[in-house]
């Protein structure tokens, strides 16, 4: 079952690293093509393109509420409360935020990415609430 619940752990790590690669590429383009200089951002006001603020918001979205989709799989796995329903919500979790992340770097429509980031957020809250009643219950 371990395998099965890091699979998804594994897809979330790589979307995460992909947007890190994208927006580091993108910064190094606007820098080399002097669209953006050192000097503002050493003053913490470059004026990216609004696509590479796209891209370094979905990024930096990767390191909020995924924090605490790894927390819950890594005390699942430590406690052994991991079950089919569980991988499943995490797979939910993911597919969520993949949608998320491809709606944040194109259209940027908010009412559909607030959607998928709402539909995301119940899936991890399944997720805790399964390890809460696995644990306390």
């Amino acid at each position: 079952m371990i395998q099965a619940a890091l699979a998804p752990v594994f897809v979330q790590v790589a979307l995460t690293f992909a947007l890190l690669g994208w927006m580091g590429a993108w910064r190094v383009w606007l820098l080399q093509t002097r669209q953006v200089k050192y000097s503002a951002i050493a003053l913490g006001q470059p004026g990216y393109s609004e696509g590479a603020t796209k891209v370094a918001r979905s990024f930096q979205n990767q390191l909020e509420t995924p924090i605490l989709f790894y927390a819950v799989v890594a005390l699942a796995g430590v406690v052994g409360t991991m079950s089919r329903g569980f991988v499943l919500a995490e797979w939910a979790f993911v597919a969520f935020r993949l949608l998320h992340a491809g709606v944040h770097v194109t259209t940027n429509f908010v009412p559909l990415r607030f959607l998928l980031f709402s539909v995301a957020c119940a899936a991890l809250i399944v997720l805790w609430v399964m390890l809460a009643l696995a644990v306390l219950g």
